[in-house]
């Protein structure tokens, strides 16, 4: 059977010795004692490692030939061997005689030690002598220690002495009466405070009236007309002309459309023409770079600065006189020049002949070809034409975009205002198209167009029109107005001076008595005289009072506000 070897060092007091029983893996525990080991010339030592074994289910062997050893281990009842390939027993004290017996069973070796007999006390006070003559300062701190923890031990064992019960005290009398009932007689206080407490709750806290007081009103109709100004200095409320705040909202918006424009990108048709003017005096005719050149609906532009001239004089430069006769006879002079030019777009059809005919010029000068005009090739591509972006401006401002940028403004306005929603106006910003106006659009890319639209809206100050209205309503003394439906402006339009509309509402009329009033009046009353009050204060017989206390016991209204809740309900 595997077992764990544990060599006791000389200078290991009893808490190493009992740490490495603990920690041992295996289930036998062999200490292996050094001839010089103070430690176990104690048998309190020797009973603390048994005790251990014991608790941690461990069967410790003492591996030593001493015989104060092994006579400890026989009180202990602690297996002894001499090394470690012999089989360990138990020694046993019999008549100052050592009996081996043998173990063969390994739970036989952990058993509980039976409690110490006389002769064994005895030999444990002899070998603790023993100990002491030998003077170890080390051996008498660890046989103190160890002799503390068996006397707690002990101390744990002892049986609990139960205490007899007192007899019960059998005086009778007042006194008596008073000491078999001590928590009753203490509670008494407690009884009395919370029964005036209790009282002063039901009969001056709790006491609330609620009064509901239903009168009968009448709707009218309110119409006028008013004007509205975008500059608050102008506002003048109380003659119905109201300053307009203008609310707005920015929101990006993004539509992808197709591309219909195409256009050849090929290479340009470039050569030569011949520009020629008859001058029948002298002058001079000057061709620009980028005179413009055309031939059957082609346009070529020139490339470099050309003139024709004559001086009016000599005939040599003349292309159609070869003599001087001839000059004579002639009445004009033929100059001549060559000029380049490049076709204005890109394609094979720019390639033309040479041709005497069909050419002509925006410089007032003659023109023909000698040579032909070539190197136009044709590669057309897909483009943005602007008829793509008119298009894609028009899905931008769709009624379904304006439909949910006007909720979206709408959305973001407080309810302390009118909002004028035939107002509503939507505008569109700058335009950016990806690809640009007249840019390729390549395989497999959507054409995008992008902008913000701005959504805007004109408000009014509803606190301010209430009291226009409040203010121009034709009410007596004996009424007042309870309420102003949701006022509208109809018929809103633009003028030279701003902006005009029309007005409409409904307000309620009804008996001036306020809740304010009712409380002066009814504070402190007996609940029999609230209804008459309220009555006489509204003048009518249709008013309805409803009285509400609050525990049955309330026969008068209370002194305090805040125990009073007044409510005014308003019925047709």
């Amino acid at each position: 059977m595997n077992k764990d070897v544990v060599y006791i060092e000389p200078e290991d007091d009893i808490t190493d010795i009992i740490s490495k029983i603990e920690n041992a893996k295996e289930k036998i525990v062999a200490l292996v004692v050094p001839k010089k080991a103070d430690i176990f010339r104690s048998a309190v030592n020797v009973k603390l490692m048994a005790k251990t074994s014991v608790e941690a289910k461990k069967s410790v062997v003492l591996v030593t030939t001493e015989p104060s050893i092994v006579k400890l281990a026989a009180i202990a009842k602690l297996p002894v061997t001499k090394d470690l390939k012999t089989v360990p027993t138990v020694p046993e004290i019999e008549d100052s005689d050592l009996k081996v017996v043998e173990i063969k069973d390994e739970k036989e070796a952990v058993e509980e030690p039976a409690e110490e007999s006389e002769p064994e006390k005895a030999e444990e006070e002899e070998v603790k002598e023993e100990a002491t003559d030998e003077k170890d300062d080390k051996s008498e701190e660890e046989n103190d220690k160890a002799e503390e923890i068996i006397e707690e031990i002990k101390e744990e064992k002892k049986p609990e002495v139960k205490k007899p019960a007192k007899k019960a005290d059998k005086k009778g009398g007042f006194f008596g009466f008073i000491k078999h009932h001590k928590i009753l007689v203490g509670l008494t206080p407690v009884f009395i405070a919370l029964i005036v407490l209790v009282l002063f709750w039901a009969f001056v806290i709790a006491p609330a009236v609620n009064i509901t007081v239903a009168i009968r009103t009448i709707k009218n109709n309110f119409a006028e007309n008013i004007t509205f100004t975008t500059k608050l200095e102008e506002e003048d409320a109380k003659v119905g002309k109201f300053y307009l705040e203008e609310k707005k909202s920015i929101s990006p918006v993004k539509v992808e459309f197709k591309a219909t424009g195409t256009k050849n990108i090929g290479e340009k048709a470039k050569g030569q023409v011949v520009a020629f003017l008859y001058f029948e005096r002298a002058g001079t005719i000057n061709i620009p770079k980028g005179t413009s050149f055309s031939k059957n609906g082609l346009y070529y532009t020139s490339d470099a600065d050309a003139a024709l001239s004559w001086d009016g004089t000599s005939p040599d430069p003349c292309e159609n006189i070869s003599t001087f006769e001839d000059f004579v006879k002639e009445k004009a002079c033929l100059i001549t020049t060559n000029v380049s030019i490049t076709a204005n777009g890109s394609g094979s059809s720019y390639n033309v002949a040479p041709s005497t005919d069909g050419w002509a010029a925006n410089v007032g000068v003659g023109v023909y070809s000698v040579s032909e005009i070539s190197g136009g090739t044709d590669r057309t591509i897909t483009v943005v034409q602007q008829s793509d972006i008119d298009a894609a401006k028009e899905a931008l401002t769709s009624p379904a975009n304006e439909t949910e940028n006007r909720a979206a403004l709408l959305a973001t306005i407080g309810e302390d205002v009118y909002k004028i929603e035939s107002s509503f106006k939507q505008s569109i910003g700058e335009v950016t198209s990806s690809p640009a106006l007249d840019e390729e659009v390549k395989e497999g890319v959507t054409p995008t167009l992008s902008s913000n639209l701005t959504a805007s809206i004109f408000v009014l100050d509803l606190t301010k029109v209430k009291e226009y209205i409040t203010e121009t309503a034709k009410v007596s003394d004996k009424n007042r107005i309870y309420s102003v439906e949701d006022p509208f402006i109809e018929s809103f339009t633009t003028t030279e001076t701003g902006y005009a509309g029309r007005l409409k509402t409904v307000y309620v009329v009804g008996p001036n008595i306020s809740a304010e009033s009712i409380l002066e009046n009814v504070k402190g009353q007996p609940i029999g005289k609230i209804k008459p009050v309220i009555m006489d204060l509204s003048g009518q017989n249709s008013t309805v009072v409803t009285i509400d206390r609050s525990f049955p016991w309330v026969n008068s209204v209370p002194n305090d506000p805040n125990k009073i809740n007044i409510e005014i309900i308003t019925e047709e």
